[in-house]
């Protein structure tokens, strides 16, 4: 077997374990800043070596988020939790370069996630609205002047290291020139009876601002706003929010190993289902391939 040197590092902006092993040197990490606790990446590894902290709250609001531990004897370094990440707070690094080895072995499908732009529709009175309503301080915009007035413009880029695939951008711009294709879909329940006064712990942890105040200080839902990472329902003192993924868009089943994170994610069903609707396009190409 191949020698391996694994080594945990943790400072109170991030974790990292780091593993050299024939020639290779690689490094995965956890951004505290970014990770909110909401637990997909416990349920998507299959070697069940992350664990997450419960939250405290103090009086509605949150103290601290839950946090992601590594058991460095059980971790593989696939990096499945990095691509499945939906607040970009895992990474994985080889020899110091970005990798995905979850995807490149064949493990993972590639996650569908996008973001597209027509900047001929931008027009500068909207006020730069995507990039005032991004949460994550994703979007910068090149522009025109003149006399201190934005007369042009004419460049929008999307720093994807920050984007958690919200939509705001998109819903804000009146010119509707942006479109976002998220990676999870699903519902969000809120059952406004069961909030304690003065509670906010939802809104605390939320990474989109799906949740909201409203006047009355009671909580607002923009479910169009959501990423259904869960990170509400796991900080909710009186289980009054139901967060459930009901569907993630990827391009092909990878594996057994894509069908069981999807069990865990979604539901058996509807892993099952993916398996049926693939089989079935999967036969009816060969047969468009004998038939050619």
């Amino acid at each position: 077997m191949a020698r391996k040197i694994v080594k945990k590092l943790e400072s109170s902006e991030k974790i990292t374990v780091k593993r050299s092993m024939l020639g290779l040197y690689d490094d995965l990490t956890i951004f505290k800043n970014r990770c909110n606790g909401c637990g997909i990446c416990v349920k998507a590894c299959y070697k069940e070596a992350l664990k997450l902290s419960d939250a405290i709250t103090h009086k509605g609001r949150l103290v601290k988020k839950g946090q992601v531990a590594i058991d460095t004897d059980k971790c593989t370094f696939c990096g499945v939790c990095a691509v499945l990440c939906p607040t970009n707070a895992i990474k994985m690094f080889r020899n110091g370069k970005p990798t995905s080895p979850a995807i490149d072995s064949g493990m993972l499908p590639h996650i569908l996630k996008d973001f597209t732009i027509d900047v001929e529709k931008c027009d500068p009175t909207c006020k730069l609205a995507c990039k005032e309503n991004c949460p994550t301080e994703a979007i910068s915009i090149d522009v025109e002047e003149r006399n201190g007035n934005i007369t042009k413009i004419i460049g929008v880029h999307v720093d994807f290291d920050k984007c958690i695939f919200c939509g705001k951008c998109e819903q804000f711009c009146p010119q509707k020139a942006m479109l976002v294709m998220k990676p999870f879909h699903g519902m969000l329940r809120l059952n406004v009876s069961r909030c304690p006064k003065g509670c906010q712990a939802c809104v605390d942890v939320c990474p989109s601002g799906a949740l909201t105040l409203d006047e009355s200080g009671k909580i607002k839902v923009e479910e169009r706003f959501c990423i259904y990472c869960g990170a509400c329902e796991k900080v909710c003192p009186e289980k009054a929010i139901e967060v459930k993924i009901t569907r993630v868009s990827y391009d092909k089943i990878a594996s057994r190993a894509w069908l069981s994170i999807l069990e865990k994610l979604v539901s058996p069903e509807y892993a099952q289902e993916e398996l049926y609707v693939s089989s079935i396009k999967n036969y009816l190409g060969n047969l468009e391939k004998a038939a050619t």
